[in-house]
């Protein structure tokens, strides 16, 4: 008598962390370096480090600010108080090339590691089950992940926020998942917070959770059998959770300066938009060619009769260039025509003898006014705009230390057509449970689609949603094929 031998259910999980070790010792080994933080991650350290020594959430001006959303500096601060490395080390000494400066960015093995951990975890979840096939397909996911998204400096090796809020979506996911296999109060408690850290770490994650919770709701409504009180009393708990965490900070803008936010860019991002959206059609064409990666330029330029001679110079596509030349206001790109208008706006209350911080503040809420305004006179040009914002955020991952970037491209088309398909079926289709997987990642595409004009990093929290879809597509398409075979071959026989 033979004995089979069984997949203990625990071993997929001795195989996940055991491969995240190995990846994250890859990643301190050879992504992380000395080289210091530069333009928008020096913002997060110079936060991080003045909270750790003055006590004041600012930048090295000692000046309080809400510019940016607080959690990444929060956790430098941390690191910066208990780290031996860090201990007595001023900013001037972390903003340049040296030990300081990578200490700092290894924080970023922690939300590697968290992503990568979830990201198998979440497939399995998905999967159904912990048996030999689930747990090679979740192997696979956590590599996938790991090469074509963390394989990349301008990822692991910068201090930004977009790695950590990947980390939190990642497990938002799973939280979420269980919240809807196993409802509970405890369990939606957990949703709501994980969704409030995700917005104190990018503000925009707040309007997605306030939209994503009710639609979750009201598709368990429609899907199952559960009373309509306790779906509104999971609802109420879900937010419960959400605002006990992000109020405090938010109290604190309110108290400081005036407003019941998180961040002080959303003027800036949604009169981006705003701005782009008098875009003409030929220079919306010509968007499509500029927002592609630079090797497809030449091709998609000749398939839409787009000169790339035109975004430069006086070419009739110097608006779409980002940076185009400033020597005249009509030669002025859309992105600086928009930092033109705050920059204005800035100067004019700074006039008024308002200080620096109080000035960008204002004029962020004046664009912020004048941006909600613009979508409520005329919505219809926000959507007209959408595809081919859609299209500048699907390219968000462009460089991988382990294969070669012309391969990063059909994983880029596929994960963001896997995401928006998986989104749009699980409303359509009323599955709650896939819903709870994608709509945070989802939803946040769709709203720096539609608000913003979606600067390819924005997308990177949701990629490794991304990437574990092409691996599930991945893996059903070769079980059916092999079912198909099957099928064939008996017939044959």
């Amino acid at each position: 008598m033979t004995r089979t031998r069984r997949w203990r259910p625990d071993a997929a999980l001795f195989v996940l962390v055991g491969l995240t070790l190995v990846l994250t010792v890859r990643l301190a080994v050879g992504v992380i370096t000395t080289a210091g933080d530069q333009v928008d991650a020096r913002h997060y350290v110079s936060a991080g480090i003045t909270l750790a020594r003055e006590g004041v959430f600012g930048y090295d001006d000692g000046a309080p600010n809400m510019y940016r959303e607080p959690l990444t500096s929060w956790t430098i601060a941390a690191q910066a108080l208990v780290d031996p490395r860090l201990r007595g080390v001023t900013f001037a000494e972390v903003d340049q090339d040296g030990p300081a400066a990578r200490a700092v960015k290894q924080q970023n093995l922690v939300w590697g590691a968290l992503t990568l951990l979830g990201i198998g975890q979440l497939a399995l979840l998905l999967l159904g089950g912990r048996g030999r096939r689930e747990t090679l397909v979740a192997v696979a996911a956590v590599l996938v992940t790991h090469i074509a998204f963390l394989e990349w400096e301008d990822v692991t090796d910068r201090s930004l926020s977009e790695l950590a809020a990947a980390a939190i979506l990642v497990w938002a996911s799973i939280a979420t998942v269980r919240a809807v296999d196993r409802p509970a109060p405890r369990a939606w408690l957990v949703v709501g917070a994980l969704l409030g850290l995700l917005a104190l770490t990018k503000a925009s994650f707040l309007y997605v959770a306030l939209v994503l919770l009710p639609m979750l709701t009201l598709l368990r409504w429609w899907r199952s059998t559960t009373r309509p009180r306790t779906l509104l009393r999971d609802l109420a708990v879900a937010l419960l959770g959400l605002a006990l965490v992000v109020t405090p900070w938010m109290g604190r803008n309110l108290q400081q300066f005036g407003t019941f936010g998180i961040s002080d860019r959303g003027g800036l991002a949604i009169w981006f938009r705003v701005t782009w959206n008098d875009a003409s059609p030929e220079e919306l064409r010509g968007a499509w060619v500029y927002f592609a990666p630079l090797p497809a330029q030449p091709a998609l330029g000749r398939a839409l009769g787009v000169d790339l001679e035109d975004f430069v110079g006086a070419g009739s596509l110097r608006r779409v260039a980002r940076f185009a030349p400033e020597d005249e206001a009509e030669g002025r790109s859309f992105y600086r025509l928009a930092r033109r208008d705050r920059g204005e706006l800035t100067d004019a209350y700074r006039a008024e003898g308002l200080p620096e911080w109080e000035a960008a503040h204002r004029a962020d809420r004046e664009l912020m006014s004048r941006g909600v305004t613009a979508l409520r006179d005329d919505p219809g040009a926000f959507v007209r705009t959408f595809p081919v914002f859609l299209w500048r955020g699907t390219w968000s991952m462009l460089y991988s230390n382990l294969i070669p970037s012309a391969l990063l491209g059909p994983l880029n088309l596929a994960g963001m057509a896997l995401l928006m398909v998986a989104l749009a079926l699980s409303v359509m289709r009323g599955r709650p449970r896939w819903f709870a997987a994608v709509g945070t990642a989802g939803g946040i595409v769709v709203f720096y689609a539609l608000l913003s004009h979606f600067e390819p990093r924005q997308a990177r929290p949701a990629a490794p949603i991304m990437l574990m879809l092409c691996v599930l597509a991945a893996e059903a398409a070769i079980r059916t094929l092999r079912g198909r075979r099957a099928v064939s071959s008996a017939r044959r026989d």
